[in-house]
């Protein structure tokens, strides 16, 4: 008898030691472009509350969600908007040029361009600058003159170290260093997947919906 319950407590014993096996959180392979950075911060705070984790990458062909600021030229995969935002165009605070119209602007950053002050764009391949072209300049060429910024910080830093310049940035980038001149409302922000999301990349995806 003595022997039997030795052996049950043993058992016992060592059932409760046993592992408790966990499940490993679902990873979710994000990419932001430049512009859409801050958004990618609530990304990391849904994912907390969700018990996901997510694994930036630079490639959006790698990534399972991609975020970008305003529609693709092409886009032959689901998009969701999560926000919206105004791209703007801005200069130094002490710069007395009045506000701007959607003419004034295209007499400024298309080509040729006035050549009577800095002019700051960004990459062709950049979302900002792809939704500032076909909107505003409405599919003219920028003006050769212009400098190149690859980021809003560098448009930023460019913008406060010459007042007179002219560049782009979003409402959610705006410094109040700097004045806008010009704004176009609306701009969508967006969420896009591979394929049609579930699971864990569909709660994600309505976490940032909210």
């Amino acid at each position: 008898m003595k022997t039997k319950l030795l052996l049950f407590c043993l058992l016992w014993l060592s059932a409760c030691s046993a592992p408790v096996p966990t499940v490993a959180p679902q990873i979710i392979r994000v990419q932001a472009s430049a512009f859409t950075t801050p958004w990618l911060a609530q990304a990391y705070d849904c994912a907390d509350q969700l018990q996901l984790t997510l694994l930036a990458v630079n490639d959006p062909a790698q990534a399972d969600l991609s975020l970008r600021f305003g529609e693709a030229p092409s886009l032959q995969t689901p998009a969701y908007q999560i926000d919206q935002d105004e791209l703007l165009v801005v200069t130094g605070a002490s710069n007395p040029l009045p506000e701007f119209s959607n003419t004034d602007v295209q007499a400024w950053f298309a080509a040729p361009g006035t050549q009577d002050g800095s002019l700051w764009v960004y990459p062709s391949g950049q979302d900002a600058q792809q939704v500032f072209v076909r909107e505003v300049l409405q599919g003219k060429a920028v003006s050769s003159v212009a400098w190149i910024a690859t980021s809003p910080r560098q448009m930023i830093s460019a913008l406060q170290k010459d007042p007179r310049a002219l560049g782009i940035l979003s409402k959610k980038w705006q410094d109040d260093s700097l004045r806008v001149l010009y704004s176009l409302p609306g701009v969508p922000v967006l969420a896009v997947t591979k394929s049609n999301p579930q699971g864990g990349l569909q709660a994600l995806l309505a976490c940032l919906q909210q």
